[in-house]
C-alpha cells in the first residue's frame, strides 16, 4: 500500500542536477516479482536494479548523470520496500489462510526437516514477522512451536509403534543431537523417551 499510488513519473532533484522522470510503478512492479517468484530479497535487488540500468539506458541513453539519478531511485525504493513491507501488508490477511494451512500441513508431513522461520515466510510470500503474527492468529501457537509439536508426535508414533532405537528416531525427527531430542520430548511429555516406549509399546495410542 505504500506504492499503492495512481503516480505515473516522480520528479527527483538529486544534487542540483535538472529534474529526471521516472516511471514509478514500473519499478514497483519489477522488484515485487522478483520477490514474488522466490528469490526473495535478492529478486528484489535485482529487480530494482534492473529497473533502474534499464530505464536509465532507455530514458538518458547519452546523460550518464541523469541515468545515476534513475539508478538510485530504484536502490531507494529497494529499501523502502524491504523496511516497510511487512507493516504495509501487516492488516491484508485475506487470502492468506489457505497458504498456512498447506504450510501446517507440510510441518506435520515433513517434521524432519529443518525448518526455519525464513524458509517459511517464502512459503507464504510474507516477511518473518507477519508470518509469525498471521500463524499466532490462525492456529493459537507459534510456528516453530509447531515444528517442534510435530517432531514429538512423530517420535511418539515411532516409540509406540517402532523397534527403532532412540537416535534412529531423533533423526527421523529432525533432531542432530539424541540426547537434545530427549531432554525436550521430556520438558513436553513429562517422561524420557524410554519411559513413554515402555508404557504405550504397542498399545498404538499417541497419549
Amino acid at each position: 500500500r505504500i506504492f499503492a499510488k495512481n503516480y505515473n513519473t516522480v520528479d527527483v532533484n538529486y544534487f542540483n542536477y535538472e529534474m529526471v522522470h521516472v516511471p514509478l510503478p514500473t519499478n514497483v512492479y519489477t522488484m515485487m516479482a522478483g520477490y514474488w517468484v522466490g528469490w526473495k530479497w535478492l529478486g528484489l535487488i535485482v529487480g530494482g536494479l534492473f529497473h533502474g540500468c534499464f530505464w536509465g539506458y532507455v530514458y538518458n541513453r547519452s546523460r550518464k548523470s541523469e541515468a545515476y539519478k534513475v539508478l538510485y531511485v530504484s536502490i531507494l525504493n529497494v529499501l523502502v520496500f524491504y523496511f516497510f513491507h511487512d507493516y504495509a501488508y501487516a492488516d491484508e490477511d485475506s487470502g492468506y489462510e489457505k497458504s498456512f494451512l498447506a504450510l501446517r500441513e507440510q510441518i506435520y508431513q515433513y517434521p524432519e526437516r529443518q525448518w526455519t522461520l525464513e524458509e517459511m515466510a517464502q512459503q507464504v510470500k510474507l516477511g518473518t514477522r507477519s508470518l509469525q503474527k498471521f500463524y499466532k492468529k490462525y492456529f493459537g501457537i507459534s510456528c516453530m512451536n509447531e515444528v517442534i509439536l510435530s517432531r514429538i508426535n512423530r517420535a511418539k508414533l515411532l516409540l509406540a509403534r517402532s523397534t527403532k532405537s532412540i537416535s534412529e528416531i531423533s533423526q527421523q525427527c529432525g533432531y542432530n543431537n539424541w540426547e537434545h531430542f530427549s531432554r525436550q520430548f521430556k520438558s513436553r511429555e513429562g517422561v524420557t523417551p524410554t519411559q513413554y516406549r515402555k508404557e504405550h509399546r504397542g498399545s498404538g495410542r499417541l497419549d
